[in-house]
């Protein structure tokens, strides 16, 4: 878009565009021109936009545009001096309130629940790879702004913790995991538990009984930046395969998002009448909800969760256990 006119306001200059809807920001440094772009009427409201509470919200929405680098950035750094670090301020929230308030809106509805907390052993990633006008995201509440792991990520990583280490040989006793699942779905606690589609035990779709709740933080989440440093970024890049991965390329980082030292609490819960003993198999004569809640705890300490679990990331030690119904 075209500008007609800059309008300056002390350390803001807002630009107007032709269609008269969006506005930019600047605020300029010693070393970079930081602009901010937002849409007209709410950049006359904003006027500082660092002085955003909710942390996903200044994160996300008045999001620093580099003009010379043409991409938005939260962090960023010029001859080893930091001069962006968006960074997030918990102090003026409760999380021990919000926590609570997260766990009696769970016990009203009557359910036998169990619940334990962990915290990374070093650091961890949640929502790498989400949907983010950054080249990295994170997964932030969109009402408090804070960290969480949403209940459908615990669920898929104990789901597939016990597919690989209990479905991940076939009756020859050889390892094969492309058929793992294949095995699992035909497992009739397997199902009950996680649900299952039509080519399964019960030959219809059915959805599981047990409930992975949404862990929010029971301590004040820490945010450390961290950094990835492709080396290869033509190679990558180029579909044709013609560049190959050479050391005369020059690397490129990028920051991203982690979680450290922070406590959180992960809660699983089922009905009273789909609680029943296992008929079956290794688990016989135990419940669903103990057998999630035993192997929840093997999947988080032994597999991790979330991105980069390879490299040592989203593995937790387990700090307490809460028994909430």
């Amino acid at each position: 878009m075209k500008s007609k006119d800059v309008h300056y306001t002390g350390r803001r200059r807002i630009r107007q565009t032709d269609d008269n809807r969006y506005a930019a920001s600047r605020v300029y440094t010693e070393s970079i021109n930081i602009q901010y772009k937002l849409p007209k009427d709410t950049a006359g409201i904003i006027k500082k936009p660092e002085d955003i509470d909710n942390f996903a919200l200044r994160l996300n929405k008045p999001a620093v545009f580099i003009p010379g680098d043409e991409k938005f950035e939260f962090f960023k750094t010029i001859k080893n001096k930091v001069i962006l670090n968006i960074k997030p301020d918990f102090s003026k929230l409760d999380i021990k309130a919000i926590a609570e308030r997260h766990k009696i809106s769970i016990t009203k509805q009557n359910l036998e629940t169990d619940s334990a907390r962990f915290r990374p052993v070093w650091r961890m990633i949640i929502g790498l790879g989400n949907e983010s006008i950054y080249e990295t995201s994170m997964t932030l509440h969109h009402v408090y702004g804070i960290p969480y792991i949403p209940g459908s990520a615990v669920k898929g990583v104990v789901r597939s913790y016990i597919i690989t280490e209990l479905f991940g040989k076939n009756d020859k006793g050889e390892m094969d995991l492309e058929k793992a699942e294949i095995r699992a779905l035909k497992t009739k606690w397997f199902c009950d538990i996680f649900g299952c589609p039509e080519d399964s035990f019960y030959k219809k779709s059915m959805k599981g009984k047990i409930i992975f709740f949404d862990s929010l933080p029971s301590s004040q989440p820490k945010i450390k930046i961290d950094v990835m440093n492709p080396h290869y970024a033509p190679y990558y890049s180029d579909s044709s395969g013609n560049t190959p991965p050479a050391d005369y390329h020059n690397p490129n980082p990028i920051p991203f998002l982690t979680v450290e030292d922070t406590e959180f609490e992960f809660i699983i819960g089922v009905k009273e009448i789909d609680n029943i003993p296992i008929q079956e198999g290794k688990f016989l004569g135990k419940t669903l909800l103990s057998v999630v809640f035993e192997w929840m705890g093997k999947a988080l300490s032994e597999h991790g969760i979330g991105a980069k679990t390879a490299v040592g990331y989203g593995y937790l030690t387990r700090k307490q256990g809460l028994e909430l119904s």
